[in-house]
């Protein structure tokens, strides 16, 4: 049976207003297995900075690794993007439904949602199947406009 998330949404943010962005990656995280918050860490994540990067002035972009830190959502945080591996999907599935159930909305992406859509948009606002650096203008366009679309697909792009 789905879970079924109530969700409070917040005013329109404005084309012209600066958002405040949270880009986030999950600890490892097992209920089942009775482990909780385990640092995983096999090679550098860069889509979180590359994200960073490229996310046009003035929006102010804080990328928060709990593998090093702890993880803190302001609530005036306007968007969270979450990037996961299978490894720890279900702590960035748990974060997801936080942030939501506070009305912020959150976009996630990484190899294990890319392939499981349907079950990660139980969680999330919209999902980047694939490559999504070449989105990212696009989708904070959508959520300076209320209109961000469930899913967007992303690729390799080729000159």
């Amino acid at each position: 049976m789905p879970v079924v998330v109530q969700i409070k949404r917040r005013k329109k943010l404005g084309q012209h207003r600066p958002l405040n962005i949270r880009l986030v990656l999950p600890r490892y995280y097992n209920p089942e297995k009775g482990q909780q918050h385990k640092p995983f860490m096999i090679f550098p994540n860069i889509v979180l900075p590359t994200l960073a990067a490229i996310t046009p002035a003035p929006h102010k972009v804080t990328i928060v690794d709990e593998n090093v830190e702890e993880l803190h959502i302001p609530d005036d945080t306007d968007l969270v993007a979450i990037t996961t591996y299978t490894r720890n999907v279900q702590r960035g599935y748990q974060i997801a439904d936080e942030c939501r159930a506070r009305g912020i909305p959150v976009v996630m992406g990484g190899i294990h949602v890319s392939f499981m859509i349907e079950e990660a948009l139980q969680h999330c606002d919209a999902v980047v199947s694939g490559e999504g650096e070449a989105l990212w203008p696009q989708i904070l366009e959508d959520v300076q406009s209320d209109d961000l679309k469930p899913v967007y697909q992303g690729g390799i792009r080729r000159t």
